[in-house]
């Protein structure tokens, strides 16, 4: 997994993870903060790789869709760069907020 890819699934992570079961946490804590393999998760949590691969894969499709219907990681951004932006325009930001 790519470097810009592996930190977006960490913003969401870090969102949505409240979303989750306690089980998808794990798995995806040991995935995403930790680097592990499938292999090592799979052999940490004596289970199968292929089991470890699913639950994995069903998670980040979750995280993705919570993102899809409620954007917050997106509006988040959004108000990061208008924010940082040389040409901040308060009453931009005031109706970004509101929209949240």
């Amino acid at each position: 997994m790519d470097i810009e890819k592996n930190n977006y699934l960490i913003e969401l992570f870090d969102q949505y993870s409240n979303l989750l079961t306690k089980k998808q946490v794990l798995y995806l804590d040991y995935y995403l903060k930790y680097d592990l393999s499938l292999g090592e998760i799979a052999d940490n949590l004596n289970v199968s790789r292929s089991a470890c691969f699913d639950l994995i894969s069903r998670s980040i499709k979750k995280l993705n869709d919570y993102e899809n219907k409620m954007r917050l990681v997106k509006n988040k951004k959004k108000i990061i760069d208008s924010i940082t932006s040389s040409d901040l325009n308060k009453e931009v930001l005031i109706k970004m907020i509101e929209e949240l």
